[in-house]
């Protein structure tokens, strides 16, 4: 079954940030964060949406005036490899491992 955002950010953001107010948080927790979700097997996808949403959130922080600057700004995306495809017959489908 397919997380959501709000499952992720649940499950794997909130975790480790959410004790800390905003002005506490720096560029590393946050790149030790995508990277563990990398490594856990999460796709580039749900990564780099985390990444973007991390961003944005610490973006709307800075406009109301409580935090000076984004820490996530220069968050790198980790790489992440495709999964292989695994074919059992010519006669059938591909299917991702």
């Amino acid at each position: 079954m397919r997380e959501d955002m709000k499952d992720l950010f649940d499950k794997h953001v909130l975790p480790v940030l959410g004790q800390y107010s905003p002005r506490k948080i720096t560029l590393t927790p946050l790149q030790l964060l995508v990277n563990k979700m990398a490594e856990d097997g999460y796709s580039k996808s749900a990564v780099k949406h985390i990444r973007t949403y991390l961003k944005a959130c610490f973006e709307y922080a800075i406009d109301e005036d409580l935090i000076p600057k984004n820490p996530a700004r220069k968050l790198a995306l980790p790489n992440i490899r495709k999964k292989l495809a695994r074919c059992f017959s010519a006669s059938r489908k591909c299917k991702p491992s």
